[in-house]
């Protein structure tokens, strides 16, 4: 359950940095779904325009739960990612893509671990 829908700073010093609006929910788990739901929904908007749909992913374990996520919905939900490109936020020159450090390794553990 979403507590507010969007939250926009107010106040002392609120009028100086970029507004971006905030969702807030009461547990992790609906933030991840609701963040997938958000994303597939641009991918899905893409492809019916025929366009591709460019995501930068990072590395790390905060983002975890929601790639998690978008492979369920993958597999359960037939959900198709043909149309997206991903810009790897995390990922540097000259590392071999056979690295344990590598984004691609660490994109299949999580692809495989579900």
């Amino acid at each position: 359950m979403m507590i507010t829908k969007n939250y926009i700073a107010k106040g002392e010093g609120a009028n100086r940095f970029e507004k971006i609006p905030v969702q807030i929910y009461e547990t992790a788990d609906e933030a991840v779904k609701a963040v997938a739901r958000e994303i597939v929904d641009l991918v899905q908007t893409k492809a019916a325009s025929s366009e591709k749909c460019v995501l930068g992913l990072a590395t790390g374990v905060s983002p975890i739960k929601l790639y998690q996520e978008l492979v369920r919905m993958h597999r359960e939900e037939g959900v198709s990612f043909r149309n997206v490109v991903t810009f790897n936020l995390d990922e540097y020159l000259p590392m071999p893509k056979e690295s344990e450090q590598s984004y691609i390794i660490s994109c299949t553990t999580i692809c495989l671990i579900i």
